[in-house]
């Protein structure tokens, strides 16, 4: 994000969260900036002194909610959200933020980064590579309160791999919560579809897995819990900004699957992987609709069943690969980078793009 600004000549200062308290009053009085931007509302407290501070010295706020929006906003005491700018990288939630009183809410997709991810220059050694955890940090602590009857699990998660996902919108119907905010009872319907979730990516993994190709997933020790057939193709964590380009870079295939947690949104695999001059084998997220069809679902599997026919029919065919990777690149590259996210945020905030 500060790359893509800088990038549009917009002068930044980064503040680490912890140091809010200190640094802001400091850099406010020096030059009082043009707007305030957050990601996941990170250097918020709870009660929103931060934001009262910056409001009463007319310094708009924005806050960029990459992750369900509701498990964030669960967090906090006071309403100061409904007065910022907020932007999602899953549309269905606008809705529902409006109606909770959000005055200003965005759909804002993921990007490209096309200075971390460079395309591959040598053949790939590997057939398919997965990145990812098993499940976020502190998770079981985020999701202590949340109760649900065992029986709904299973069949929903039954339901889930047989092609009927029952993502984070389902399960608020389901529940019947109806009140996303104040409280947290909203996360029952995240709970749900976490487990559910896992079970899906789990079956996608293993589907590829036991294809027979070259495979290794890089992630927490915790997946040999879930897929003991990993063994020894478990590897370590990768470091986003060094290890990740490269494995990409060294994989005909990257796997992908979409949380749950977000019926309508991606996540960076879908633009890192091509970035990296990979395919993006992804499930048929609904989040795909902001590509062309055409490209979009030449890749996107609806069931784990599926993936052993798409990892055949790419691996097969090298033109196919060429093909696909030479047309994401430049879509992503024309439409999708963090360039254009900065645009389209400056633009929603009022803020004019610098010429």
């Amino acid at each position: 994000i500060c790359e893509a600004l800088r990038d549009l000549t917009v002068q930044v200062v980064r503040i680490n969260p912890e140091e809010i308290a200190r640094s802001l009053p400091q850099i406010i009085k020096k030059s009082p900036p043009d707007l305030f931007l957050s990601v996941n509302l990170a250097g918020f407290d709870p009660l929103g002194e931060i934001y009262y501070l910056l409001k009463e010295l007319d310094i708009p706020c924005a806050s960029w909610l990459v992750d369900n929006p509701w498990h964030i906003l669960s967090g906090l005491r006071a309403s100061f959200w409904k007065e910022m700018h907020l932007f999602v990288t899953d549309a269905s939630f606008i809705s529902q933020l409006e109606s909770t009183g959000a005055k200003s809410a965005h759909h804002l997709p993921l990007a490209a980064n096309p200075k971390a991810f460079q395309p591959k220059q040598n053949k790939a050694d590997l057939d398919i590579v997965f990145a990812g955890r098993s499940e976020f940090p502190n998770r079981n602590n985020f999701f202590a309160a949340a109760k649900i009857p065992q029986d709904l699990l299973e069949e929903a998660k039954k339901s889930t791999l047989e092609g009927n996902v029952r993502e984070f919108n389902w399960w608020l119907k389901k529940l019947e919560i109806t009140g996303f905010w104040p409280g947290q009872e909203v996360r029952k319907a995240g709970f749900g579809a976490e487990i559910c979730s896992l079970a899906w990516r789990a079956a996608c993994i293993r589907a590829a897995l036991l294809e027979g190709h070259s495979f290794e997933l890089f992630g927490n020790k915790e997946w040999l819990d879930h897929i003991p057939e990993l063994g020894e193709r478990l590897k370590p964590p990768l470091d986003y900004y060094h290890g990740l380009p490269a494995a990409y870079a060294n994989a005909r295939i990257v796997l992908s699957t979409t949380s749950l947690l977000l019926p309508e949104g991606l996540n960076q695999r879908h633009f890192d992987a091509w970035m990296a001059g990979s395919i993006c084998l992804t499930d048929n997220t609904p989040g795909l609709k902001i590509f062309p069809p055409e490209i979009a679902l030449a890749t996107a599997y609806s069931r784990p069943d599926d993936c052993p026919h798409f990892c055949r029919e790419l691996l097969d065919h090298s033109s196919l690969r060429a093909e696909l990777t030479s047309a994401w690149s430049a879509l992503l590259m024309n439409e999708h980078t963090y360039r254009h996210r900065m645009e389209s945020m400056l633009k929603a905030v009022g803020l004019q793009k610098p010429s």
